[in-house]
């Protein structure tokens, strides 16, 4: 009798670590590009764990930041759905 040798997968949640060499800003672009990439793949719980991380070391809420950066996007479309026209400055 040939018994499997396999063992299961355990998945393990690893807690956030975040210790950029720039320091304290550094660690805040690396916190929201992991939440923004996250949250654009439909990850709500892992980014909501960026975002209370953020919370409670920086006092920074990234689902508010989230928000707003996605509301300038649709403000800067005009009727028709597409981007209005940047002026040109030459000189």
């Amino acid at each position: 009798m040939n018994k499997s040798i396999r063992k299961p997968i355990r998945e393990t949640k690893k807690p956030i670590q975040v210790n950029r060499k720039g320091g304290k800003k550094d660690n805040i672009v690396y916190l929201k590009q992991r939440y923004s990439y996250h949250y654009r793949k439909g990850q709500w719980d892992k980014a909501e764990e960026y975002n209370q991380y953020t919370l409670s070391n920086y006092n920074i809420n990234l689902r508010d930041w989230m928000e707003s950066k996605e509301s300038n996007k649709i403000k800067n479309k005009n009727t028709f759905g597409f981007e209005k026209p940047k002026r040109l400055r030459y000189g």
